[in-house]
This record gives structure tokens, C-alpha cells and sequence, in this order.
């Protein structure tokens, strides 16, 4: 893989011995002059989406070091370096190793230098193919994997925990981590609270805003809903479906009238009231999965999880 570098060297060193090194193999150098800063170079680059892989200091008079190299890993903690240090530094060496940075000893010679940008490009390279991999399993994953269950659930919020347990029994003897099961517990359950609440009970934001001073009313109020001939046989369908050692897809189905996915996602967090589970909850949801997806209707909701064991293989 061929990498954009940008080479800092106040040696005067000739661009002839980079030019023979790394340029000789594909890789794109930039000299910054005297006048312009390396960290505005990069992040002029990253708002361009024309970003530098690498930066690469040879001798560094008259910088900062310690203090540059910690404002490139804030602002750009990706970003590879590859410093040049005198054999006796041990000082600046060990600072340097402790920020994760490369270092090589000057002089540069050919050969070390091309062998080490060979294994940062190799880094770079495997980083890139690990994020287009998570991306494609992302929007790929399938509903029908290879083990699925079914769970009809009334309309008792108290039985939520105990669902959410039997599932993650299920999943955890497919290779879930303690991770995966605090994700998926997380945006489960608010999936089914919604599902019962503002679904199959039609309880809406606005009432549990306007209505219920605290949640010891507004659970009384559930508890009558669910007790109503009106919903009493209504029903949440959970179906999960998972592939051991991959990931799961767990579908959240009421028999309620369904709501407007689009006019809540679109509220701003100054708009969610204490009460408005639906918009406040959509979005804590959406940070626990790797993708949650509706219906036209608003009555099912999909969560998708790529398990970190599936990730590691």
C-alpha cells in the first residue's frame, strides 16, 4: 500500500535520498515549508478528505516535539510517526514510545527506513481492510442466520427483565461477551418498554409529559392499560435470530398503531423532555447497536449487533 506522507527535516537533507526511498515505491511525500504548520497542512488535508497516513520527522529543530506529537495524537489518532532520534536521547526515546509513536536512529539509511515504512504501510493497510470488513458485515448481515427463537411477551413491563435474561442465556453459550450482553440488555430494553408503552398501550409522550408528575404514576397508569379489554390481548413478538460467533438480529413487533419514526428521530436533544421515552430513548438505542432500522408503519423495530468475538476472528 502506498502511503501519503508528510516529511518534517530541518537537516536539509536532500529530497533526492527520499525521493530514491519512498517515492521510488509509490509513496506521495510533502515538504512543508519554513512558514507553514504541519498541523494545519494535516488538518487542511483532513477537511479536504485527502488525509495524510503518515508523518515522518527526521530532525526537528526548533519544534516542540514532546508537545507536537501530542496535539497530532489528539487531533488525529490514527495518524502514523515515524521519528528520527540520536542513539544516546534515551530521555525523548522513552517519552516518545510511551505516546506510541515509531522511532528509528539516525541517520536514516535506506534500507531501514524503507523497511520500516514497509511495515507501517502493512499496518495501515490491515487497519483499512478491518473497518471496509466491519462496514460490509454491518449492511450485510443477514435476518436468517443459523439459530432463531420466538418470544410472545403480554403486556407486564415487570417481565421485561426476565425476557431479556432468558435471551442473553441463549446468546451468551454462542459466544457473547460480557460487552455484547451489556449492548444488547441496554437497547432491548428500552425497545420493549416502547413497544408495550407507547405501542400496544398507546401511551404517547405528550400524555406521559403532561399527565405523570413521577414514574410511580406513570407505572400505575401501564399497569391499568394492560388490564384494559382494549389492549389486553395485544402482544409483543420478538424473534432473534443469530449466527454463533457473529452476531444476532432481534426484531421487536407490537400490535399497536404504529408511530412516526422520521418526526422523532429528528427532535434535538433540547426538545426531549424527561418524559419523551420515545425520542430521548431511539437515540440512547441507536449508540447500543450497529444498526436499528423501522417499518413504514413505526411498529417494528430491528436491532443488529456484530458481536465482538465476530470482530477479533
Amino acid at each position: 500500500m502506498s502511503l501519503k506522507i508528510l516529511i518534517i527535516d530541518s537537516s536539509g537533507t536532500s529530497r533526492d535520498f527520499y525521493k530514491e526511498c519512498l517515492a521510488s515505491r509509490g509513496h506521495r511525500l510533502h515538504y512543508p515549508e519554513h512558514s507553514e504548520n504541519p498541523v494545519t497542512i494535516l488538518r487542511e488535508a483532513l477537511a479536504e478528505n485527502k488525509n495524510y497516513q503518515m508523518v515522518l520527522i527526521s530532525h526537528s529543530e526548533g519544534l516542540d516535539l514532546l508537545s507536537f506529537v501530542s496535539a497530532l495524537r489528539q487531533d488525529f489518532p490514527e495518524l502514523e510517526m515515524l521519528i528520527g532520534i540520536e542513539p544516546m536521547d534515551t530521555p525523548r526515546l522513552l517519552a516518545l514510545v510511551e505516546a506510541r509513536v515509531e522511532v528509528l536512529m539516525l541517520p536514516f539509511t535506506k534500507e531501514s527506513l524503507q523497511k520500516r515504512i514497509g511495515i507501517i504501510a502493512n499496518r495501515v493497510a490491515q487497519r483499512k481492510q478491518e473497518q471496509e470488513q466491519q462496514q460490509s458485515q454491518k449492511s450485510t448481515m443477514p435476518m436468517v442466520a443459523k439459530s432463531f427463537i420466538q418470544i410472545k411477551m403480554s403486556n407486564n413491563s415487570d417481565k421485561i427483565p426476565d425476557t431479556i435474561k432468558y435471551i442473553l442465556d441463549i446468546l451468551e453459550n454462542q459466544g457473547l461477551t460480557d460487552d455484547d450482553s451489556f449492548r444488547i440488555k441496554l437497547g432491548l430494553s428500552e425497545i420493549l418498554i416502547n413497544a408495550i408503552a407507547h405501542g400496544n398501550l398507546e401511551l404517547s409522550s405528550e400524555e406521559l409529559k403532561g399527565q405523570f408528575k413521577n414514574f410511580r404514576q406513570w407505572n400505575k397508569e401501564l399497569e391499568t392499560r394492560a388490564n384494559d379489554p382494549k389492549y389486553i390481548n395485544r402482544r409483543v413478538t420478538i424473534d432473534v435470530a443469530f449466527t454463533p460467533g457473529y452476531g444476532t438480529e432481534i426484531r421487536v413487533e407490537d400490535d399497536g398503531k404504529g408511530f412516526d419514526v422520521n418526526k422523532v428521530l429528528k427532535k434535538t436533544s433540547d426538545e426531549l423532555e424527561t418524559f419523551n421515552l420515545y425520542g430521548r430513548g431511539l437515540s440512547m438505542v441507536q449508540g447500543t447497536c450497529n444498526e436499528v432500522t423501522f417499518n413504514e408503519k413505526g411498529n417494528v423495530t430491528t436491532l443488529k449487533y456484530l458481536l465482538q468475538s465476530g470482530e477479533q476472528e
